[in-house]
Order: structure tokens, then C-alpha cells, then sequence
């Protein structure tokens, strides 16, 4: 997932970085009602600019990587109760003030309210991402056999791509890089193929989705990133056209969002389930 996480960013950095060019006039942001409202927090970069506007930034890293001070988020998700004398990051005559603080509330109409906030996430701030501990097969009699890879077993994989076009899908390692899951459209076909070069190691499932199906999403996900007028309806979308894995074995796009919005709720299930890998900034918060 280091991969996708990358080509995220790189995408997001390619495609005006920011919350929002600095140099263009302020504009409202569009009303967004979440079908519920739970308790969400993060540990996210915030811009209190003159006036008592204050915005959570879109895109958490880019700016900083560019050294942008301060970050441009003036058409971020709007936030009422923040206390910005907790925003530490200043520049000579410039007036705003920035920094980055974990901050948990509600969304309402578009704006999120703040509830509390401090220095640092929680340490039973939930996590994201996938493990790839528990391969999505049966475990094999005599259990999985957890040894590294040979270069004949790798070999034995790109042997069987090789002579069946468009077959595989995708090639994920499960168990610390032991077990390969192959996500194949001929499971039983791949299974025979690949059994002997992987002994109690070999796990196959059953493709879901063509490449061609995965590159369309991932073209997709790029243009709304690229969408100023699109942020605040698909939740500030920061990064985009990565290529992941799901716990399933499956191939996915990654889109990483401020928040979950209906809208973006809709576009996930216009495509198979599974195939645009959500990634949110705000997560609910643990009771």
C-alpha cells in the first residue's frame, strides 16, 4: 500500500496541492449533509484566517512538503469552535495563523463543529489501513507454510501471467510477504498451475474486476480531484489514481478524502463493490 499512498500524494501534489488556490477570492463552500451525524476525529492542518474564518485543510501534507506557509485552505471544510490560540505557526505580516491539531465534532450543513480538540490524536484514535495477516483462503492442511519467497516461486508467477493474458489481476502478499493471494479469472486454472512451485503457500481467489475496469476508475478519481467546484460535494478529495490492494486480494483504486459525504457514498456504489478504496481523514470516534 506504500505504493498507492504515494502515487496518491504525487497525484494530489500534481493537481494544485491545496485547499484551494491562494490567489483566488474567497467563495462559499456547498452545503454537505452526511446521512448521520457521529462523532468524527483527526488529527488535521487548520487555517484561521482574519475575520474568524477558520478551515480544515483538504490536502494534510502537500503544503508542507512544499514548505507553503501558510497553507492554502481557503475553500476547506469550514470549522466553528476551534480555539486558534492552539494554532501556533505564524508568519511576519501575514495575518493568519495554522497549525496542525487533533480536533473531534460533528458535520452539519456543511461545516464541522468542534467538540474538543488537542495537541495530539489519542492513542485510541482508530487506525486505517489493511494488515494482510489472514489470507482469503482456507487455511491448507498442515497449516500455511511461512517461509520467504524463492526467486523460482516469483518466477512461477510471472511464467503463468505470461501465458495467459489478462488472467491476473493482481499479485498481493499476505502473512510478512509469505503467502501470495492471486486474484485470477480462471482460479482453478491458476491454482493447478501455481500449486506445485508453492507448497501450502498458494492462495487464489477469484477475480472481480478486468484491469481496463480499474484503470477507468482510477482516470475518473483523478478528473474530480482535479475539480475545484467537486471538493466540498466528494469530501475533499486529496488524493487520487493510486493502485492498491483490498484485504480480499483484489486490486483498488485508493481515494483519500477529508470526509465521507452522500454524494461520494454514491459514486463508491456505482462501481463494484470494492474497486474505489476509500480512504478518509475523519474517522469515527471510539466511545
Amino acid at each position: 500500500m506504500k505504493g498507492a499512498l504515494a502515487a496518491a500524494l504525487l497525484a494530489g501534489a500534481a493537481t494544485a496541492a491545496g485547499c484551494g488556490s491562494a490567489t483566488r477570492a474567497h467563495t462559499s463552500v456547498l452545503p454537505v449533509r452526511p446521512v448521520e451525524r457521529k462523532l468524527l476525529g483527526a488529527e488535521v492542518q487548520i487555517v484561521a484566517y482574519p475575520g474568524g474564518d477558520v478551515r480544515i485543510c483538504g490536502i494534510q501534507g502537500s503544503d508542507l512538503m512544499f514548505d507553503e506557509a501558510p497553507p492554502r485552505c481557503r475553500n476547506g471544510l469550514r470549522a466553528v469552535g476551534v480555539r486558534v490560540s492552539a494554532l501556533t505557526s505564524r508568519q511576519q505580516g501575514k495575518p493568519q495563523r495554522w497549525g496542525s491539531i487533533y480536533v473531534a465534532g460533528t458535520i452539519r450543513h456543511g461545516t464541522f463543529f468542534v467538540t474538543s480538540q488537542r495537541k495530539w490524536a489519542p492513542r485510541s484514535a482508530p487506525g486505517a489501513g489493511q494488515t494482510f495477516e489472514r489470507p482469503p483462503c482456507p487455511t491448507p492442511a498442515g497449516g500455511w507454510r511461512l517461509a520467504p519467497p524463492t526467486y523460482s516461486q516469483e518466477a512461477a508467477i510471472r511464467a503463468y501471467e505470461g501465458s495467459h493474458r489478462g488472467d491476473v489481476t493482481s499479485v498481493v502478499y499476505f502473512r510478512h510477504s509469505t503467502i501470495p493471494v492471486v486474484a485470477s479469472f480462471h482460479p482453478s486454472r491458476a491454482r493447478a498451475a501455481l500449486a506445485r512451485a508453492w507448497p501450502r503457500q498458494l492462495c487464489v481467489v477469484r477475480a472481480r474486476w478486468t484491469l481496463a475496469a480499474l484503470s477507468r476508475a482510477r482516470k475518473h478519481m483523478l478528473q474530480l480531484l482535479s475539480s475545484d467546484g467537486n471538493r466540498p460535494r466528494y469530501g475533499w478529495i486529496s488524493g487520487a489514481g493510486g493502485i492498491g490492494e483490498s484485504d480480499s486480494g483484489q486490486p483498488t483504486t485508493p481515494l483519500e478524502v477529508l470526509i465521507e459525504t452522500p454524494a461520494l457514498r454514491r459514486l463508491v456504489r456505482s462501481y463494484p463493490p470494492g474497486l474505489v478504496a476509500v480512504d478518509p481523514v475523519f474517522l469515527p470516534v471510539r466511545s
